[in-house]
């Protein structure tokens, strides 16, 4: 019989041993995906990279260790996974205080087990974490997850998916971008960036969150930074996601632009 992995809640005053399966679904053991590399610094990495990956869901979402396990979601088009010849799926995390670090590599194969039965198109990512006690209790907008295609891993693909910690994240429909531009402001399209406010975690790794409402037509996102004189083109992102079979085509006015 296959171990299954989730966390426990003792039900006192009930009998010794009874307890309750809570959050995420349980994950068969042979299901956790064993990370590339896995990292909490003592000193601050700091990262060269601008755009540090696109989510959905609720900012506010906590994300901690259930038990000792992580789950992340993500939205993948068929036609990726039905080709067994498809290249790796990468998934960098990284904190916005630059202190945690963790990437995975997925082949197609292994992501044709891992579709959730109840949402077409998004993938349960799990595995387990050696940093269950040190991680604490962050937000989703405090721990960014960049998934992308890519032969190599180490080198940033051509086209970006949408991920989640959200469990409960419906089909994105609206995205959040989280970007590092510590010079000032930033657009993504033509919606401007809002600064994420430092709590009790240094901004080091990213310090930016831009949101759009994205049409059933949206493949590219563009990212403009303020020169001091105009907003000049520093990145290009190319969007995958896959069709969404549960509600009819959509279309939105874009989210207020103001600051």
């Amino acid at each position: 019989m296959a171990t299954v992995l989730c966390a426990l809640r003792s039900l006192a005053p009930l009998a010794v041993g009874l307890a309750l399966c809570t959050g995420p679904r349980a994950v068969n053991a042979q299901d956790l995906i064993e990370p590339e590399y896995e990292t909490l610094l003592d000193e601050v990495n700091v990262s060269g990279d601008v755009f540090l990956g696109i989510m959905t869901g609720k900012s506010e979402t906590e994300v901690r260790p259930d038990g000792p396990v992580m789950h992340v979601y993500v939205w993948i088009p068929e036609e990726r996974v039905a080709d067994s010849t498809a290249r790796a799926l990468c998934v960098r995390i990284q904190s916005i205080d630059g202190l945690y670090e963790a990437a995975l590599s997925v082949s197609a194969d292994t992501l044709k087990k891992l579709e959730e039965k109840d949402k077409p198109g998004r993938y349960h990512l799990a595995y387990e974490t050696r940093y269950k006690n040190e991680f604490g209790v962050r937000h989703a907008n405090e721990v960014a997850i960049h998934a992308f295609w890519s032969e190599n891993c180490e080198a940033p693909g051509d086209s970006v998916l949408v991920a989640t910690w959200d469990r409960a994240s419906a089909y994105p429909h609206t995205i959040w971008l989280l970007l590092n531009n510590p010079e000032g402001r930033a657009l993504l399209g033509e919606q401007r960036c809002r600064s994420l406010e430092a709590v009790d975690r240094t901004l080091i790794a990213y310090d930016k969150v831009c949101e759009a409402v994205l049409t059933d037509s949206t493949t590219q996102l563009k990212v403009h930074r303020w020169d001091g004189i105009e907003f000049q083109a520093i990145k290009t992102i190319n969007l995958e996601r896959p069709v969404d079979h549960a509600e009819p085509a959509w279309t939105a006015s874009p989210p207020d632009s103001s600051p």
